[in-house]
């Protein structure tokens, strides 16, 4: 009720938003493949400010240094932006091939930190593109990855919830699966 006398339609492109980040001040939304992108939104006005075409858009990350990531899809990659949209760096990343998976980034530092659908589990080293590790679970699939303090927990589906630990120099170990039933 309280949002009810603000709240009003704002027309997207696509066909489905895949997420949302306040960041520097607007709103930026994923959407969809065909036809997606970014939509950068003011958010006093609710009004779309521009678009940033990028098929496949799938998951939005600020990543320090005046940087916001957008993960892609199809093929797999990584959109360094700036906070005006233009593009700092691209990196290519594995997987990411199948239309409509979840797939999310988080960055800690330099290193994102991914769940690349059939991609599996990827840390990604942004300042030189090179692929630090990659876990593909058994049925090649993680949706999902949250990183807190140094464990990463990723999400693999039908296989479990693994957990990773992020060592002092940033290699990577991977401790085991929570399962589920």
């Amino acid at each position: 009720k309280a949002f009810g006398r603000h709240l009003k339609t704002l027309q997207l492109p696509s066909f489905g938003a895949t997420d949302i980040k306040f960041y520097q001040g607007r709103i930026y939304v994923t959407v969809g493949a065909k036809d997606g992108g970014i939509v950068v939104i003011d958010p006093v006005s609710l009004t779309r400010e521009r678009f940033i075409a990028l098929e496949d858009a799938r998951w939005l990350s600020p990543a320090g240094n005046n940087r916001l990531i957008a993960l892609q899809g199809n093929p797999g990659r990584l959109h360094l932006l700036n906070p005006d949209g233009s593009l700092q760096k691209q990196i290519p990343v594995p997987g990411l091939t199948e239309l409509f998976h979840k797939s999310t980034v988080e960055v800690q530092g330099e290193t994102a930190y991914i769940g690349a659908s059939d991609g599996g589990f990827l840390a990604v080293n942004l300042s030189n593109g090179s692929v630090i590790k990659q876990i593909v679970p058994p049925q090649k699939r993680t949706n999902t990855v949250s990183v807190f303090d140094k464990y990463a927990f990723v999400g693999n589906g039908e296989d479990g919830i693994g957990v990773v630990e992020i060592k002092p120099d940033q290699s990577l170990e991977h401790l085991g699966t929570l399962g589920l039933q």
